[in-house]
């Protein structure tokens, strides 16, 4: 295995205040503390645990035909047969791992998988397009195929970026991997790879430690015009949070991410003309907000959606037009916001923008209770009027029961 390249001298000045590593107790914060139950340890592994009549004929439902041309337009040079063959073998070495994290036969299988690949950059492929394209267990698959990659090819950062960050977000109870990920993706970031300095920033950031170096590394990004790092860097000057509030400049960040496409700032930016705090007169520009919340919702950013729906409903800045309320209201529910699902269980229930709809209004509005319990007040009032419109119902066509 090669050694780590040494970490790059311009990261040296936002680096310099971190702890001194020791190679058995990590000084960094990790995403997910050491759990005391063992319900909580064993909920981390129930990630990685496969049921039974999972093999590689089952992780995906692609025709060998399909896969080939998928795997041509992914780069995967790899034959279907093969790429089952591997995918057979990293179950298999993923059961072993579940049943025993210090198995030492886990490193026999790795050199097996390499040697089927004939490429460690296939298994990487592999496991991004399992990752990506296999809607069941295909993240969990990956992990095998990505340790043997990450094993064969160390000093390539790319692929040490998404194994720890796997291990970072799936963290694997009693696994040394799991142990060290956040150190690996520190020595990452202190040779500038971008995914890692802003995953670094995120974590540090979330767990109030190191502060000045998680702002350090954002800007960092920013000044490379990186449009995640733009982006959640204008959220703290619009904020606040950890450096002093600064709307022109969450502003000008935001700008710098939305020209790179990204679908939050568009959000942020169409919040900041909708409120009117960045106008010149400090009026709403309700036009500019519509145009940047189009963009934001495409994207499928349920907030926006939401925002148009009651641009919609009330005509604020475009024609009123209830139908398309509806509509944005449903996308938005459909993503998993609360409000958006009480808004649409009001319309369902007023019959606005669409067909009145007791049943499916109160399904909605039960559904937004049990995501957010604190909107139970909003909830109730609507309810009890759902309730009265039943009633309503119910004593009109009384009237027309038979009686023999």
């Amino acid at each position: 295995m090669s050694s780590r390249p040494p970490p790059t001298e311009g990261m040296g000045g936002i680096f310099a205040n971190l702890p001194k590593e020791e190679p058995t107790t990590p000084n960094h914060p990790k995403v997910t503390t050491t759990p005391e139950k063992s319900s909580e340890s064993n909920d981390h592994l129930a990630f990685y645990t496969l049921p039974e009549e999972v093999d590689e004929d089952t992780i995906w439902s692609i025709p060998n035909a399909q896969l080939k041309v998928l795997f041509k337009e992914t780069g995967i040079d790899l034959e279907p047969e093969v790429a089952r063959q591997l995918v057979g073998l990293a179950v298999e070495q993923l059961r072993a791992l579940v049943k025993n994290p210090k198995s030492t036969s886990v490193r026999s299988m790795e050199k097996t998988l390499v040697e089927i690949s004939g490429n460690p950059d296939n298994l990487f492929k592999l496991a991004l397009f399992l990752s990506r394209s296999v809607a069941r267990y295909g993240r969990q698959v990956a992990l095998p195929l990505l340790r043997a990659a990450k094993n064969q090819n160390c000093t390539q950062n790319h692929i040490q970026y998404v194994y720890y960050s796997t291990l970072l977000h799936h963290p694997f109870p009693g696994y040394s991997d799991s142990d060290i990920a956040l150190d690996e993706l520190v020595q990452l970031a202190k040779r500038e790879y971008g995914p890692a300095m802003f995953i670094v920033a995120r974590v540090f950031l979330t767990y109030r430690r190191n502060i000045k170096i998680a702002v350090g590394l954002l800007q960092k990004l920013a000044d490379r015009e990186d449009p995640k790092g733009c982006q959640f860097l204008g959220d703290l000057y619009r904020t606040g949070e950890h450096v002093p509030q600064d709307i022109q400049r969450a502003f000008t960040l935001y700008q710098l991410a939305y020209q790179k496409d990204d679908p939050y700032a568009a959000f942020h930016l169409g919040n900041m003309y909708s409120s009117g705090i960045i106008t010149p007169d400090r009026q709403p520009d309700h036009k500019q907000a519509h145009d940047y919340y189009v963009r934001a919702a495409s994207a499928g950013i349920a907030e926006a959606q939401h925002n148009l729906g009651a641009m919609y409903l009330t005509g604020q800045g475009v024609l009123k037009n209830e139908t398309m309320a509806f509509e944005y209201f449903k996308m938005a529910s459909v993503l998993g916001m609360p409000l958006a699902m009480i808004n649409l269980g009001k319309m369902y229930l007023e019959g606005t923008g669409t067909e009145c709809d007791l049943q499916a209004a109160s399904a909605w509005l039960q559904k937004a209770l049990q995501i957010n319990p604190g909107l139970k007040p909003q909830v109730s009032k609507l309810m009890e009027t759902l309730e009265e419109k039943k009633t309503k119902a119910a004593s009109k066509w009384s009237i027309f029961s038979w009686r023999s």
